[in-house]
């Protein structure tokens, strides 16, 4: 029985998509470090690889973002843009993530950000015991969002937010720190900017 309210970022121009850098890219075994760019098809790290992510924009296009197994995903200053049916995050049980939005550029302060013009109602996912820093804002105005972690999820990470069509928990506590000034990520304009501490649980 919440009401709707407004999308706060609704002005907040996507990034451009350009061609493909990287097509069906897998990674499931030893250390990588990737680049930004364009992913189509997604980008799936399984097994027990480690993907290290330098800055930028990575956009999932026609595809996932897939961290399975023992998968590890960091990244400082990064945000993923997802656009295609197909494209999703889905970040599984025994997986690592640790990840923070750019504090400038295109995506400053936005960690996800899911096409607007896409197909509504599509299921982003964090199952995994180890996604304690998810540092930015999680954007997914048509898409809903699916917590369903035994354990607590972002709760080393200075602030998230969160500016979602459908939040979904079931056994899980997301941590929504809210502790702005010791960050160097912006927080988006239009979400305020107070110091406070949250918690949501079911």
């Amino acid at each position: 029985d919440c009401p709707a309210t407004p999308d706060p970022l609704t002005t907040r121009k996507a990034p451009t998509v350009g061609a493909c850098t990287e097509t069906l890219k897998t990674v499931s075994t030893g250390t990588l470090t990737l680049s930004p760019g364009v992913y189509c098809g997604g980008l799936k790290i399984s097994g027990s690889a480690v993907v290290d992510l330098k800055p930028g924009i990575y956009v999932m296009k026609d595809g996932a973002l897939e961290v399975t197994g023992k998968g590890v995903l960091r990244g400082k200053y990064v945000g993923f843009y997802f656009t295609g049916d197909a494209a999703i995050f889905d970040f599984t049980e025994n997986a690592t993530v640790e990840i923070g939005a750019p504090k400038d550029g295109a995506m400053a302060g936005l960690l996800f950000f899911e096409d607007r013009a896409g197909k509504a109602g599509k299921q982003y996912k964090i199952s995994s015991t180890d996604t304690n820093t998810l540092l930015g804002t999680i954007y997914l105005p048509i898409g809903k969002l699916r917590v369903d972690s035994p354990e607590k999820v972002a709760d080393k990470s200075e602030y998230t937010a969160l500016v979602v069509n459908t939040l979904e928990m079931s056994g899980a506590e997301l941590v929504i720190n809210a502790n702005y000034e010791q960050s160097d990520v912006p927080v988006p304009t239009g979400l305020g900017n107070t110091t406070m501490a949250a918690k949501i649980y079911v």
